[in-house]
């Protein structure tokens, strides 16, 4: 009887390189899935942000249909502000002027008080939540009703993209101009 007592030298087990390839790889994967949530977190922002300002367009809106005796005359005798346009920014105010308080104490205002008013109060909203802004209402010019206005907002966004760095995503990224546009049928 022959007895074999060489033995094929099998590996038993897994070399250091393997392990070390193995944990580069996986490193590489969870830094890729870092980056995707930065990248899912700044989208979020700037969706929220984009959301509220659609819906502070829609608000503008809806108190432009509630001062129907304002915004529904054809331009020329009772235009917004001044020539069709009025261009609201940050804290300025528009060319409406201020609201006298007796006019908020009593049950009578004109037209011309309760816009200004309910405009006041949006640019308020605004000024909270998105500083920077500037708003632009915009009448068409005619005679004939019923007037069609457009609501413009602009306003700064960074803009995030895959190209950078996470570490420097926060600093070397470019402000972008976005704007949002509504029209209305006061």
């Amino acid at each position: 009887m022959h007895i074999n007592t060489h033995q094929k030298n099998r590996q038993h087990g897994v070399s250091l390189i393997e392990v070390l390839i193995a944990l580069l790889v996986v490193a590489v994967g969870v830094l890729g899935l870092a980056k995707m949530q930065a990248l899912a977190v700044s989208n979020t922002q700037a969706s929220g942000l984009r959301g509220l300002i659609a819906l502070q367009a829609m608000s503008l809106g809806s108190t432009m249909h509630s001062d129907k005796g304002y915004w529904q005359v054809p331009a020329g005798s009772n235009v917004v502000c001044s020539a069709a346009s009025c261009k609201l920014s940050g804290t300025s105010t528009s060319s409406f002027g201020a609201v006298p308080s007796s006019c908020l104490n009593t049950t009578h205002c004109t037209n011309t008080q309760m816009a200004a008013w309910d405009v006041s109060n949006w640019m308020n909203q605004m000024n909270t939540n998105v500083p920077g802004y500037t708003a632009t209402i915009n009448c068409a010019a005619g005679t004939t009703l019923p007037v069609t206005c457009s609501i413009q907002i602009v306003w700064l966004e960074k803009q995030t993209g895959g190209g950078t760095t996470t570490a420097t995503l926060a600093d070397a990224t470019p402000y972008v101009q976005q704007a949002y546009y509504l029209y209305v049928q006061p």
